[in-house]
């Protein structure tokens, strides 16, 4: 990934509407910021749509139209970002100790934790 890739993604980040978001199924009752109405994907016939998630009116940021654009590149840069924190993984050690680092599934003990 290229510094000019990174920083563009981290732009559309910063001018989208403040986090966290959340996906509201059903009608939407305009408790929270409209980020996106999605409708329905015709199985179970209720709408989606996006909101933030008890961002106060005074803290939100962004709009409409920089929410569309996280939204439209979202799926071209959230598998780039999995794709580069791979490819880091591969550059550097990882932990090792289960007892250190549980949910790892990595099986060697470190020194502390070794019989």
């Amino acid at each position: 990934m290229t510094d000019d890739e990174l920083e563009a993604i981290d732009a559309r980040a910063r001018a989208a509407s403040n986090a966290p978001w959340k996906v509201v199924k059903g009608e939407y009752d305009g408790a929270d910021w409209l980020v996106a109405t999605l409708g329905s994907d015709g199985l179970d016939g209720l709408d989606r749509t996006v909101t933030t998630d008890h961002v106060h009116a005074s803290d939100l940021r962004g709009g409409a139209a920089e929410d569309a654009e996280f939204i439209a590149h979202a799926r071209h840069d959230v598998p780039a970002l999995i794709a580069e924190v791979k490819r880091l993984w591969g550059k550097v050690s990882r932990p090792t100790c289960p007892a250190c680092y549980p949910g790892f599934g990595q099986s060697q003990l470190c020194v502390r934790h070794a019989p």
